[in-house]
C-alpha cells in the first residue's frame, strides 16, 4: 500500500477560491451583472461517527458511511490509518446502498474487514469522495475504529460478607475474548489482569489456560469494592467487571431503655461488628430507637440516635446514649440500624436490630383538684384538695401514701413554685391549708416514682387583694 499524507481540508474550497479568482480577473461585478439565480456551490459533507457493524459468524466487521451531497456521489473510499495517522494500513472502496440519490443523504458500506486482512489495533478513518458535479473531497476525518479483541469477565458467585469465618473473601471468575466478527469466544488464557483494591492495594494476577482467575484477599475491609479489570493492550480493549462490595454484619449489644416518671425514655447501647469480624463501624448515622405495643412489633420510630457516637465498645464499635419522649406508658423498645449500605453501597455494613426491652409505668392523674377561695385578702388562707389515682386494667384506683406538691405560678412569672407538700391518705385524697402569698395560678403536682408516672391537676387562678 502507498503512504499518503493526511489532508484535513475539503478540496471543494479550492474550486470556490478558483471561481472567485476568475471573477476578479474580469473586473468587479456590478449588481446587474451578477445574476440573481447563480448556482449554489457543489458540496459533499461526511456525517460522523461512522457506523460499525460486527458480522458475527460471517467474520470481521463492516463500516457504513453517510454523506450529504449537492449532486449524486459517484465514488467513496475509506482509509484506515495506523496509530501514527500518517500512513494507510487498509483502503476500502465503498458501495452505495442508495444508488442514484441526489441532493440528499446516501449511505455507503464496506465489505467485511477480517483479521486476515487487517491486523488488530486502533485506527483512525478518513474518507475520499466525488460527485456528479465534479466536486471531490480528500482525507476528511471520520472518526476511529477499534478493531480489537473484546474480553468478557464473568465473576463467580461468592461469599463477600466478611466474618470471623470469612476474613479473606475469595475473588474469582472467568474471562473470555471475542475477536471482531467472531461467533465464538475463546479463553483469555495466560494473560495479565488486575484486581482493583482501593484499600489494600491493587493485586496483579495472570489467568490460567482456561481464562480463570482466583485470589483470596489478604486484607479485607467492609465497604471496599474489588473490581476485576483487563488492562488495555495493542490488540485488546480494556474491560472492567461489575464491582464487588465487601460487607460485614453489625451487632447491637448491651441495649437498655428506661422510662422515668416524666415520660422520658433513656437509652444506651453499643453498635459494632459481629464478634471476630475485621473492620469497624464508620458512624452511627441511620441508628434509631423504635417502640412497639408488643415484643414482636409492629415497630414505630421513636427518634434518631446522634451520629457521632461515644466511646469505643464491642468489636470496634461505638456506644450510643440519649433521651427521647415516650409515646406510650407501656411499651417495648429496641435499637435498629438501617446500615450505611442502605444509603451508600460503598460503605458495606449490614443492618441489625438490638435486643427488645420492656419499659413501663402506671399512668396517674390528679382528679377533683380545687381550692377553697378564688379571691383571698392579704395574709388570708386557702385550702387545696384533690385525689391521686392510677390506672390498672382499665380502672382508676387510689394511690395511698404518696407525696403531692401544692404549686403555684405567680402572675407574670414563667416559673412554678411549690408552697406545700402533703401525703395522700389511704383513699388517695390530699388536703393542705396555706397562706396565699401572691396572685397566681394554683395546681397540684405528683412527681411519680419507680412504678408511677407524674401527673398535674387542674389550673385554678386565685387573686390576692391587698
Amino acid at each position: 500500500m502507498l503512504s499518503r499524507s493526511r489532508v484535513t481540508v475539503v478540496v471543494t474550497l479550492t474550486a470556490v477560491l478558483l471561481m472567485i479568482a476568475l471573477a476578479l480577473a474580469d473586473g468587479p461585478a456590478s449588481a446587474d451583472s451578477r445574476g440573481a439565480d447563480a448556482p449554489a456551490a457543489d458540496t459533499i459533507t461526511i456525517k460522523t461517527p461512522v457506523t460499525v457493524t460486527a458480522l458475527g459468524g460471517a467474520g470481521g466487521e463492516r463500516l457504513a458511511v453517510t454523506a450529504v451531497s449537492t449532486t449524486a456521489l459517484t465514488s467513496m473510499t475509506v482509509h484506515l490509518l495506523d496509530g501514527t495517522a500518517t500512513a494507510d494500513t487498509f483502503t476500502m472502496t465503498m458501495t452505495s446502498s442508495t444508488p442514484g440519490a441526489t441532493s440528499t443523504a446516501s449511505t455507503w458500506t464496506s465489505g467485511a474487514i477480517t483479521t486476515q486482512s487487517l491486523p488488530l489495533g486502533d485506527y483512525s478513518l478518513t474518507v475520499d469522495a466525488a460527485d456528479q458535479g465534479g466536486t471531490t473531497i480528500t482525507a476528511v476525518p471520520a472518526g476511529t475504529l477499534a478493531f480489537l479483541d473484546t474480553p468478557r469477565i464473568t465473576p463467580a458467585a461468592g461469599d463477600y460478607v466478611i466474618s470471623a469465618a470469612n476474613k479473606h473473601p475469595l475473588i474469582n471468575g472467568t474471562i473470555t475474548e471475542l475477536a471482531p466478527g467472531a461467533a465464538t469466544a475463546t479463553p483469555y488464557a495466560n494473560q495479565p489482569i488486575v484486581l482493583d483494591d482501593p484499600v489494600g492495594g491493587n493485586i496483579r494476577l495472570t489467568t490460567n489456560g482456561a481464562g480463570s482467575y482466583r485470589e483470596a484477599l489478604p486484607k479485607a475491609t467492609a465497604g471496599e469494592t474489588i473490581t476485576a479489570e483487563v488492562p488495555p493492550t495493542p490488540t485488546t480493549q480494556a474491560t472492567k467487571a461489575k464491582p464487588v462490595t465487601l460487607t460485614a454484619h453489625t451487632a447491637i449489644t448491651g441495649f437498655t431503655a428506661k422510662l422515668n416518671p416524666f415520660w422520658q425514655v433513656t437509652y444506651h447501647g453499643c453498635l459494632g461488628l459481629t464478634a471476630g469480624t475485621p473492620g469497624h463501624v464508620p458512624a452511627l448515622a441511620g441508628l434509631a430507637i423504635q417502640y412497639s405495643a408488643g415484643p414482636h412489633g409492629p415497630w414505630h420510630a421513636l427518634g434518631a440516635v446522634p451520629a457521632q457516637g461515644g466511646k469505643v465498645c464491642g468489636n470496634d464499635g461505638r456506644t450510643f446514649t440519649g433521651v427521647l419522649t415516650a409515646q406510650r406508658a407501656n411499651a417495648f423498645y429496641r435499637a435498629s440500624y438501617a446500615a450505611t449500605a442502605a444509603r451508600q453501597a460503598a460503605t458495606g455494613d449490614l443492618p441489625s436490630a438490638g435486643g427488645v426491652v420492656h419499659a413501663w409505668k402506671y399512668v396517674t392523674r390528679i382528679t377533683g383538684f380545687t381550692v377553697s377561695e378564688r379571691t383571698v385578702a392579704s395574709g388570708g388562707k386557702l385550702t387545696a384538695t384533690g385525689r391521686l389515682q392510677y390506672e390498672s386494667d382499665g380502672k382508676w384506683r387510689n394511690v395511698a401514701r404518696q407525696t403531692v406538691q401544692i404549686i403555684l405560678l405567680p402572675k407574670g412569672s414563667k416559673t412554678w413554685y411549690w408552697i406545700a407538700r402533703v401525703m395522700t391518705n389511704p383513699w388517695g385524697k390530699f388536703t393542705a391549708t396555706v397562706t396565699d402569698p401572691v396572685t397566681a395560678t394554683w395546681s397540684a403536682e405528683y412527681l411519680g416514682n419507680g412504678s408511677h408516672l407524674a401527673a398535674v391537676g387542674a389550673y385554678i387562678p386565685v387573686t390576692l387583694k391587698s
